[in-house]
């Protein structure tokens, strides 16, 4: 009984003292391991009130509560904060590079832009390649073609006054031949329609350089042919050479002398159309043929045959005269033909 009183005694001094603040709370934290110890298993935690005398104060309740023992956090305890402000700071923090988002990467420049990526394979355009320019070898006969067709008329008159008077086309025709000479690599015609032009256009120019004048026999002493002064790749040509070093001995066709002019009435008339590879062998065989049924330059009868003066002079050159007479005409010839030549007039071909 003395030790009731003395504990209720004390009970009363403990209650009666300073109130505690909310570190000094005689509330006892009590382990989920030390009432497992002193409690029966599954035991709820219960508030005591421990029984006092009725003459004392009533007591104070005694509070047990009960920690439940977890991991401990790594997140420290935060301030309530806005939603609004946790969302921000969530956003702003780095994603693990696992969960980047993928897409193309775009370098930053001076000016961002953003294209599309192409649909498919990058083509890349090759230049067109630089066209490569043929390296001439041979003169253009277009404008000595061009100057024939304006200067001379389908009988073969010259209008040498013209010419005198506009000699601009027939000396760049020249400067074509001089420039461009006859190549090992061309063949028979080309080579061929160079001299046979080339012939007629020194001819024409050598009676400009002394026009007026009657009769190209006129001109150096009555024999021009024999004078050297026409230069070609390098070398220097008399009209004797042209015609009889090089056409007729190189290509040994006698419808050549039916071709080149000596500007002169009795000669063959001059064709008012360039020579060319392509229409060489034609025009050879039509003029031929012009020129021997031509009654102005021959007189053609079963009996007897009066020729031009060319087939005396390059006799050789034709074999039999009748025979070949009778190539290229409709009378018939026979070797009881009496054969005979007319004179030569010298007088110039012009108009």
């Amino acid at each position: 009984m003395r030790t009731l009183s003395f504990l209720s005694l004390l009970f009363f001094i403990v209650s009666c003292g300073p109130t505690p603040t909310d570190s000094q709370a005689t509330t006892e934290t009590v382990t989920a391991e030390q009432i497992a110890e002193t409690s029966p298993a599954n035991a709820t935690p219960v508030t005591n009130t421990e029984e006092a005398s009725p003459n004392m104060a009533e007591p104070r309740p005694r509070t047990v509560a009960v920690e439940t023992k977890s991991a401990p956090s790594t997140i420290q305890p935060r301030a309530e904060v806005a939603p609004n402000v946790v969302l921000k700071e969530m956003a702003q923090q780095e994603l693990p590079k696992a969960q980047a988002p993928q897409g193309p990467t775009i370098t930053e420049a001076s000016t961002a832009t953003v294209s599309t990526p192409p649909s498919g394979p990058k083509v890349v355009e090759e230049a067109p390649p630089v066209p490569v320019a043929e390296t001439k070898t041979a003169p253009d006969h277009s404008g000595w073609d061009a100057f024939l067709q304006s200067n001379v008329s389908s009988s073969g008159q010259v209008n040498y006054r013209n010419i005198k008077a506009n000699p601009a086309p027939l000396n760049e025709y020249l400067a074509e031949l001089e420039q461009y000479p006859p190549q090992g690599s061309w063949n028979r015609n080309t080579a061929m329609a160079y001299w046979i032009n080339a012939y007629n256009a020194y001819t024409i120019k050598l009676i400009i350089n002394h026009y007026p004048v009657g009769s190209i026999k006129d001109i150096d002493g009555g024999n021009p042919w024999a004078t050297k002064w026409i230069k070609i790749g390098g070398q220097t040509y008399s009209l004797n050479q042209i015609e009889n070093d090089i056409l007729r001995p190189r290509y040994g066709d006698a419808r050549i002398h039916f071709a080149v002019n000596c500007a002169a009435a009795s000669c063959p008339p001059l064709h008012n159309r360039a020579f060319t590879a392509d229409n060489l062998n034609s025009t050879l065989q039509r003029l031929t043929r012009k020129f021997i049924n031509n009654t102005n330059y021959n007189t053609i009868t079963a009996k007897r045959i009066e020729l031009s003066k060319i087939f005396d002079w390059y006799g050789s050159d034709f074999g039999s005269v009748v025979d070949y007479i009778n190539g290229y005409t409709d009378t018939a010839l026979t070797s009881d033909t009496a054969v005979a030549f007319k004179e030569y007039d010298w007088k110039l071909n012009g108009r």
